[in-house]
């Protein structure tokens, strides 16, 4: 599996544009340098969804994460709904993230999938980068964010 380039539409701005975002949300958000995005319009949801585990997965970065580079979770408690994706792909979330950021999520989320799945069932779950740099690039898998071409 390779790396593909594609246009992408979302960013920062699209997300906290979002009409389920109030502005005390959108300010919180806004100093976050990863933003764990919902999928919206999946199959028979009622609004925005994440997939189960998503709680976990943010806990399990904001203890990981050095100083200076944040995660957040692009939803009010109160709107917060989880999906069970019943599939042999496990989804992991779908992110938003800061250029300067990347290196280190691709660190913890290396972290975080080989912990959680490889080491125990030797599964490739399927993962949505969104590279908020000029050059939007979308990974759907991790083992083409551990290349070291992407990381230079």
């Amino acid at each position: 599996m390779g790396l593909k380039v594609v246009d992408a539409t979302e960013n920062f701005r699209t997300w906290l544009e979002k009409s389920y975002i109030d502005i005390e949300l959108k300010n919180e958000l806004s100093n976050a340098s990863i933003l764990i995005v919902p999928f919206e319009d999946l199959r028979d949801s009622i609004g925005p969804v994440f997939p189960v585990g998503t709680d976990s997965l943010l806990q399990y970065f904001k203890k990981q994460l050095p100083q200076g580079i944040s995660i957040d979770i692009c939803i009010s408690d109160s709107d917060y709904q989880t999906f069970e994706f019943n599939n042999h792909y496990r989804k992991i979330g779908k992110f938003v993230i800061k250029s300067v950021a990347i290196p280190v999520f691709v660190c913890v989320i290396s972290e975080y999938i080989c912990d959680k799945y490889i080491k125990s069932d030797e599964s490739k779950p399927q993962i949505q980068v969104i590279d908020n740099s000029s050059t939007p690039t979308t990974i759907n898998h991790i083992s083409t964010l551990t290349d070291k071409q992407y990381l230079e």
